[in-house]
């Protein structure tokens, strides 16, 4: 089983799929181009004729673990006579806790200058920091406590991958990074998404335990590759990551993790996703998590989608899909019953501070996702209602239609700076209203 294994397959189903990446080493279309197979033949012979070997400078505690890994190991004085070390691709550079952080990430940076030695492997031991640790990951620099077993075959990981000229820096592509730097990265996107006034959404993967080890570096080599290099990709533990898409909505999102997760794993028992949006389930990373986390616990135990957007409820548990408030009970009742028979949850009242208590009362999980609202209400009207909702950050929770017969220019602009996202005046067909709501509720 030394021999590396290249298969063609045609339209192979997942259980096949799964099948076969036991056995072998790379898996491709029947109809791949004879160039993909090619280079897909060179990656693999570069990666297997690698000889393993390392540098170590203060981190004597891990010449023992390389050694059982067939490393050869070769111990520096210290950090000034590193570069004095022939480097290259293939050998990998370990620095010991001892080691100061500014030194450790000015060789780094000298290493990845090094045009022999720009692909070479560091690990960093020892306990850091979220910024330091950032931005030694950002350097391709893999950071971790203790060099065990596990960060050994990673090592001998990245150096065949070094062999085969995959890129180990964030600079080309992206890299799973410890939570602490992700949630570095994670809380800063969402400052600049606030100011902006812009979305962003948070997915969270949980992995199964029965996963193979195998099957779980698939799975971190796919979230290597598969996003933009604006996103950021964390891992949380060996079987939690976290991955924050910049300037996508929820159903964005959930459409790439859909796609994304039967690549991960042809068995949709493998693993479960979450998925939030910024602002209206968190402002930070960890809100963010928290509420992702909850929709993957929700679905696990209702025996929901694979992947769960936070506005997921069980049938019975749901939320409804539209609150209609309008002083007028026959066109209320009229609206409810035409947006009933098309699937969707709803409710009515007729009374604005009825409509301000029940919103300013409930919890983000039983808000409506639409609330259609007319402006000339008894008690409150809407646009007052809307400026006194607010405050309390329960529009960053549904979108608004606002449905009137008032027609002042003034009126309008108010309404939308108030956080309405769509205005129909009334009259208005029955079609307008239904494409209108259904777009709402797509976001």
């Amino acid at each position: 089983y030394d021999t590396a294994t290249v298969v063609l397959h045609d339209d192979a189903g997942p259980e096949v799929r799964r099948s076969l990446a036991q056995h072998c080493s790379s898996l491709l279309p029947i109809a791949a181009p004879t160039d993909a197979v090619s280079e897909e033949i060179v990656r693999h012979r570069a990666a297997r004729e690698t000889t393993l070997t390392a540098l170590i400078c203060g981190a004597d505690d891990a010449v023992a673990v390389l050694e059982s890994h067939g490393f050869v190991v070769t111990v520096v004085a210290g950090p000034d006579d590193l570069l004095d070390v022939a480097t290259n691709d293939a050998t990998a550079i370990v620095f010991g806790r001892a080691v100061p952080a500014k030194l450790v990430l000015e060789l780094a940076r000298l290493v990845r200058a090094t045009p022999s030695a720009r692909l070479a492997p560091i690990v960093w031991e020892g306990e850091h920091g979220p910024v330091t640790s950032l931005r030694a990951e950002r350097l391709g620099v893999m950071v971790g406590r203790a060099v065990d077993d596990r960060v050994a075959v990673r090592v001998a990981a990245m150096l065949r991958d070094a062999a085969a000229g995959i890129d180990p820096t964030a600079g080309d592509k992206n890299t799973v990074l410890s939570w602490a730097a992700a949630q570095v990265l994670i809380d800063r996107s969402l400052i600049a998404a606030h100011r902006a006034g812009t979305i962003t959404s948070l997915a969270t993967i949980d992995v199964a335990d029965d996963v193979a080890d195998d099957d779980l570096a698939h799975i971190v080599e796919m979230l290597t590759r598969e996003f933009r290099r604006g996103d950021v990709v964390g891992r949380r533990d060996d079987r939690r990551f976290v991955v924050a898409l910049q300037g996508a909505g929820r159903r964005i999102a959930v459409d790439r993790m859909t796609s994304l997760a039967a690549r991960l794993a042809p068995d949709p028992e493998a693993l479960r996703i979450g998925v939030a949006e910024f602002p209206g389930d968190g402002r930070s990373a960890d809100e963010f998590v928290a509420a992702a986390d909850a929709a993957v616990a929700r679905a696990a135990h209702a025996v929901g989608p694979q992947v769960t957007p936070t506005t997921w409820r069980p049938v019975g548990e749901r939320a409804v899909d539209v609150l209609v408030v309008d002083p007028d009970p026959v066109l209320g009742e009229m609206v409810a019953a035409m947006l009933t028979e098309r699937g969707h949850r709803c409710d009515r009242l007729t009374d604005g501070r009825e409509a301000l208590e029940r919103l300013t009362q409930s919890t983000s999980d039983v808000l409506p996702r639409v609330l259609m609202l007319e402006v000339d209400l008894g008690g409150v009207d809407g646009l007052t209602l809307l400026r006194s909702l607010r405050p309390s950050g329960v529009l960053a929770h549904m979108e608004v239609l606002v449905v009137s017969a008032r027609a002042a220019e003034a009126d309008i602009r108010l309404a939308l700076e108030l956080g309405a996202a769509d205005i129909i005046r009334k009259p208005f067909s029955t079609t307008l209203l239904l494409h209108r709501v259904g777009r709402l509720l797509e976001r």
